[in-house]
């Protein structure tokens, strides 16, 4: 599929989740930071 990025690596989806668990920012301003959209960390 040309045009998609690779998924990403189990360690960032591990850290990016707890990063949201554990912060009371929004989610939006946390997917700003890791620089991702803030729909596919809500998902």
């Amino acid at each position: 599929m040309a045009g998609t990025k690779p998924p990403y690596p189990p360690q960032f989806r591990i850290e990016a989740v707890r990063l949201v668990k554990d912060s009371e920012r929004p989610i939006s301003r946390i997917a700003a930071e890791l620089g991702v959209s803030h729909e596919t960390l809500r998902q």
